[in-house]
């Protein structure tokens, strides 16, 4: 009973992992591009080294929280450790303030699956599609 319990539960997480994230070819860009203009306003477009408020979203992915340097980050951000990648970035934009409770990024979230999922493909695939694209 033991042994079947234990091989659902690791089918069910490798279930879930596997489909936590789309990839690049299952992007819905104009989506996530309609999606990322509520981020735009503070981060610039995912390749701004300046953005106008936020930090700047080049090289996110495998980034520490609150760790780039030349921005100020809340204390709250910069204690809270998170390594992003796609499925840290997809809780975090569900709801920033509850995930990092005291964060100066007010912002209620992404409620919508889809759409997060969508936002988070294009961003990690960001970079490759624009060398793609000059080449």
């Amino acid at each position: 009973m033991k042994s079947t319990l234990f091989r659902l539960s690791l089918s069910l997480l490798t279930l879930t992992f596997t489909t936590s994230v789309l990839s690049a070819e299952t992007c819905d860009i104009d989506l996530a591009k309609k999606v990322y203009g509520i981020c735009a306003a503070c981060h610039g477009q995912p390749d701004t080294e300046n953005p106008p408020l936020g930090p700047s979203l080049k090289g996110l992915f495998g980034r520490e929280s609150g760790t780039l340097s030349g921005f100020i980050y809340s204390v709250a951000m910069e204690k809270a450790e998170i390594t992003w990648d796609e499925d840290s970035l997809n809780t975090y934009l569900e709801a920033p303030m509850t995930v990092v409770s005291g964060t100066s990024m007010a912002f209620a979230g992404i409620r919508d699956e889809h759409q997060r999922k969508n936002l988070i493909c294009w961003l990690a695939n960001f970079e490759q599609r624009k060398q793609d694209s000059t080449n």
